[in-house]
């Protein structure tokens, strides 16, 4: 069995903050084999764990993409727009 969870914060998965704000976004996975998490941005990875946190700027705009793997099938999972604002 393999399911999978997600959640934005308490939010939406479009996320607007001003530029210096910390961004958290929660990606969840449960399976029999656990399954690993990735976090994409650009078709680069930048995380591994269920929850991705980081001072956000500018150039962190994007979608980012959460994506579980347990061995048999990999899909993108959940996708949050971020958009970051200046001052």
């Amino acid at each position: 069995m393999f399911a999978v969870t997600a959640s934005h914060d308490t939010g939406p998965h479009n996320k607007v903050v001003i530029e210096g704000a910390t961004v958290t976004l929660h990606c969840n996975a449960t399976g029999n084999s656990a399954p690993n998490i990735t976090w994409t941005k650009d078709r680069r990875v930048v995380g591994n764990e269920e929850k991705l946190s980081f001072q956000a700027y500018r150039n962190h705009s994007g979608v980012y993409w959460c994506s579980t793997d347990n061995g048999f099938n990999r899909t993108f999972n959940v996708s949050y727009n971020l958009d970051v604002h200046c001052e």
